[in-house]
């Protein structure tokens, strides 16, 4: 990972948890001890789920890897523009929502020969919907 992608991504994962932590959930990090997992999250009333953080400080590609479909997984997917071009954004999806976008890209792009599923993804604008969607989160 380089420099900046070293800083982008725990930038992302900071803001993360403390808008979760804002929101009354309780926070750990795994420090990159579990695999599509960069924080372990609990709820007030004890509900407990995953959250994987994506970051970027460009309007690029999301590189999502495959991953089975978990309802205590979540995604949060960050934008982080240059302090002065205004606050981070967030996308908030279901570990089901992001599979779907994956394979729908990838439906999208395998006739043309234009997909490796080892870069599976989506582009930038496919999670505009999902914009401050904190409520899919468990309460």
């Amino acid at each position: 990972m380089s420099q900046k992608g070293y800083y982008t991504q725990w930038a992302g994962q900071f803001y993360v948890a403390a808008e979760l932590t804002r929101r009354r959930y309780i926070v750990g990090f795994t420090f990159g001890n579990a695999a599509h997992t960069d924080m372990l999250v609990r709820t007030q009333s004890g509900k407990q789920f995953a959250v994987e953080v994506k970051s970027q400080q460009s309007h690029g590609f999301w590189i999502i890897a495959r991953h089975e479909l978990e309802a205590d997984h979540f995604y949060v997917f960050v934008y982080l523009p240059k302090p002065e071009d205004g606050p981070p954004e967030f996308f908030v999806m279901t570990c089901a929502d992001v599979q779907r976008l994956r394979q729908e890209y990838a439906d999208r792009m395998t006739p043309g020969g234009k997909y490796r599923d080892d870069l599976g993804g989506f582009n930038w604008s496919d999670v505009l919907s999902f914009r401050d969607r904190w409520d899919l989160l468990p309460v």
